[in-house]
């Protein structure tokens, strides 16, 4: 009877296996959560810092159309024909609004250079309104 006894216990006084509860897929889970969420705040931070940088661009190119607007043709046609100059440079971005105020700069060449200018026609006051129709439409 003792060979017996001896078959039914392990040998060396081993334990019995026993189960282990696997929390590996939580872990794994948890983890593609979090790297998930930290992904989408930093593509979210990313779009801000385009939409601040993409901003300024906006209300500067608003800014110089309002001045193009705002000018006293009839008083100071001299300063008209080279501010219209100067920010048409910056707002002509396309081909058609390159070759318009290129159009406007060459009809406003006899203004510029002269000392006392007379008053602008509405001609070239039109072509101006096209051309800050066409940069606003862009």
């Amino acid at each position: 009877m003792r060979e017996d006894q001896n078959i039914s216990l392990p040998p060396n006084d081993i334990q019995p296996l026993f189960e282990i509860t696997d929390y590996s897929i939580y872990y794994f889970s948890g983890l593609v959560i979090i790297l998930t969420v930290i992904f989408v705040f930093l593509l979210y931070l990313l779009f801000l810092v385009i939409k601040k940088i993409k901003d300024p661009e906006k209300k500067q190119k608003a800014r110089y159309i309002a001045i193009i607007k705002d000018l006293d043709w009839g008083s100071s046609p001299k300063e008209s024909a080279y501010l219209v100059t100067l920010y048409g440079r910056k707002l002509a971005n396309t081909e058609r609004s390159k070759k318009l105020l290129e159009e406007i700069n060459e009809k406003l060449v006899s203004y510029k250079y002269i000392k006392h200018t007379k008053r602008v026609p509405i001609e070239i006051r039109n072509y101006v309104q096209l051309f800050l129709d066409v940069v606003e439409s862009e």
